[in-house]
């Protein structure tokens, strides 16, 4: 089965406050940076894709504000 590899900055799930300034901030997010949205949950909509194996991660870059946390990992057809 083909590989999906995918590394992107989520919304936060155990920060509220950090969560409330990320959905604040996305409309103009979207404008500035091509469609960048700051508030999606992609690792749950990853893991709603029905792959075969899913290795998925939830990581903290020190430094990057409101572009934490971010999810990375690999789905297997």
């Amino acid at each position: 089965g083909g590989k999906f590899l995918w590394w992107e900055h989520v919304l936060s799930e155990d920060d509220p406050a950090l969560a409330q300034r990320q959905r604040d901030l996305t409309p103009s997010q979207v404008r500035r940076a091509d469609g960048c949205h700051l508030d999606r949950r992609t690792g749950e909509t990853i893991k709603a894709a029905g792959f075969a194996k899913l290795e998925l991660q939830y990581l903290s870059l020190q430094s990057f504000g409101f572009l934490n946390p971010t999810c990375a990992g690999i789905g297997t057809a």
